[in-house]
C-alpha cells in the first residue's frame, strides 16, 4: 500500500527491495519501523514520504491512515523517540 503513495524508487532507497519483492521473504530491513495505530475518525491520512525533524536529527517517515487502522513508517528512528 506504501508503494501507492510513495515513488517506488524512494523505498528502495530505504533497502525494503529485496523484502518487496520476494514474497516468501519475512524481514523488514532492520533500519525500518512500522507502526499502526487505531484511527476512528472520518479523515483519511495519506502522507507521502516526509521529514520529521526532532532534538536528535531528521526521520524520514510516511503514512496511510484509513479507518479503522492507520500505519507509519519510520526509516532510522533513534532509540530515544
Amino acid at each position: 500500500m506504501f508503494m501507492t503513495i510513495n515513488q517506488e524508487t524512494k523505498l528502495f532507497k530505504f533497502g525494503c527491495s529485496e523484502y518487496l519483492l520476494n514474497k516468501e521473504s519475512r524481514n523488514l530491513p532492520e533500519n525500518l519501523s512500522v507502526y499502526a495505530y487505531i484511527n476512528n475518525g472520518s479523515m483519511i491520512r495519506h502522507v507521502p514520504l516526509q521529514v520529521l525533524g526532532t532534538d536528535d536529527g531528521l526521520i524520514l517517515t510516511t503514512e496511510l491512515g484509513l479507518e479503522p487502522l492507520g500505519y507509519i513508517i519510520y526509516h532510522e528512528i533513534p532509540a530515544n523517540f
